[in-house]
């Protein structure tokens, strides 16, 4: 089997010379006090791998390796530390260390190990490395396409992810339940329910993990009528009993529906009678109290679920933030918003765009600009609510300019886009750029929504164009009688 190309590819006895002669006064020191005097054994080294605290001491786990001869030839020495070193996001050592061993292998156990040391130190290139696996001549096994397909899931890459199912139906492995289960996720995680239940109806044997996978992307998705049919089938027709996650899945899904529905205390009484409840628990009740306005209540709980230790998420906060807003707990408001830095979500796009919401609507605009301008990504909501907040802060000038540059960005307005510029056209009198926003309404075909007509009708009259702020009044009516 040739060796693969693969990036940041060195000569392997140099990058082994330096790691050998790096060991220290230390690197004794901590080996000495994991081992007995027989420090060197096989068994004694992959236990101290796999317990490494840090990149230091993988570094030096991995140097007594070299010394005492059992890499590069010790394939499951060379897969525990490729895995330890992907943990501390050090996918060149990982590179590395594959090359140095897979020439002394072929099944597949390497590849597999490198695919998925590559997910764990989130790089994108488990599906060429997968293509590198095929050119070499290396059959992939059942272990294979889970790996690949995860990564395909964790990123949203639909169409690799299809690629993979192709060959996994190729291969014949479609009828693994372990594949099949990964399969339901993946399609699960891209939202693509219809092939989620096309696999799930397909697989010849099921497990609780397939029930429970495709129970929980129903549900999570908003379809409890599925999900609720799929477990009482579960029930009726399957030697498999329901364990406590589809339980809790099933109940999540409640408590979801009841609030959507209005009947809130049942929704609270199947949340009071849960024996277990996971995060998506305590969001489902807040989202529930929050969506029939019982703020008081949602930040009661909210509060119960901190002292319970729960971990809220960025649905949890982006939930809890307009809530706030309504009670006017801005202070609080802002002690959320540290805890989500705290936990490196505020990057989170659903989050940010409620805090820019916030921050709008407490009057704090250089805050919620600060917010809008760290976002790595942004989405219409998000632009929608900067125009929004310039526009209600009396910053008439910057919503109209961030309109023209949300444009520039790739990005569409909307109706809610038009509905907050305009008013701040009307009220500084600007007939030029309200005329570009009328223009831009026409070509998009939203000049029929009875609301921007009103903003529109609105923005012409206070500039003083009374003539042209009757005729958009005469055509909406005339639009509202047809």
């Amino acid at each position: 089997m040739s060796l693969p190309m693969l990036p940041f590819s060195h000569h392997a006895s140099k990058a082994l010379h330096h790691l050998v002669s790096t060991i220290s006064f230390s690197c004794k020191s901590y080996l000495f006090q994991h081992f007995s005097l027989s420090t060197s054994t096989h068994r004694n080294l992959l236990a101290l791998i796999s317990t490494a605290k840090s990149l230091r001491h993988t570094n030096q786990s991995h140097a007594s390796a070299l010394l005492n001869g059992f890499l590069p030839r010790s394939v499951s020495l060379c897969a525990s530390l490729i895995l330890r070193y992907a943990t501390f996001l050090d996918p060149p050592t990982c590179y590395r260390l594959f090359q140095g061993t897979v020439p002394y292998v072929r099944s597949a156990f390497l590849w597999n190990t490198l695919i998925r040391a590559l997910s764990i130190a989130r790089v994108d290139d488990n599906f060429e490395t997968y293509n590198r696996m095929v050119r070499n001549g290396v059959r992939p096994d059942d272990h294979t396409f889970p790996f690949v397909l995860k990564a395909c899931a964790d990123s949203l890459n639909i169409q690799k992810g299809m690629e993979i199912h192709g060959f996994v139906f190729k291969l014949g492995f479609d009828l693994d339940v372990f594949v099949g289960n990964t399969l339901l996720l993946f399609y699960g995680n891209c939202g693509n329910l219809t092939d989620v239940k096309r696999v799930f109806d397909e697989m010849l044997e099921r497990d609780v993990v397939s029930w429970n996978t495709v129970l929980g992307v129903f549900s999570v998705n908003g379809f409890y009528v599925e999900a609720r049919d799929l477990f009482c089938e579960m029930n009726l027709t399957s030697r498999l009993r329901p364990n406590m996650v589809s339980v809790v899945t099933i109940n999540n899904a409640l408590i979801d529906v009841y609030g959507k529905c209005g009947h809130v205390k049942t929704s609270r009484k199947v949340f009071d009678q849960m024996m277990e409840r996971n995060e998506v628990s305590w969001n489902a009740i807040i989202t529930s109290l929050a969506y029939l306005r019982h703020n008081e209540d949602a930040l009661e709980m909210f509060r119960l679920m901190i002292n319970e230790e729960v971990k809220p998420n960025s649905v949890t906060i982006s939930s809890m933030l307009p809530i706030l807003v309504e009670l006017g707990l801005f202070k609080l408001g802002k002690e959320i918003h540290g805890f989500s830095l705290r936990f490196g979500i505020e990057t989170d796009v659903f989050i940010a765009n409620s805090l820019i919401d916030m921050y709008a609507k407490s009057g704090h605009s250089s805050k919620a600009s600060n917010v809008f301008y760290l976002m790595p990504e942004k989405n219409v909501v998000s632009w929608n609510a900067m125009v929004a907040n310039f526009a209600q802060n009396r910053l008439e000038l910057l919503a109209i300019e961030l309109v023209r540059q949300m444009q520039i960005d790739g990005e569409i307005p909307n109706l809610v886009t038009f509905t907050n510029v305009l008013p701040a056209c009307a009220r500084m009198g600007f007939l030029r750029p309200g005329k570009e926003v009328h223009a831009r309404i026409i070509r998009i075909g939203c000049h029929f929504d009875l609301f921007v007509s009103n903003a529109l009708t609105d923005m012409y009259a206070k500039c003083g164009y009374l003539n042209l702020a009757q005729r958009v009044f005469n055509t909406s009516l005339k639009d509202e009688v047809l």
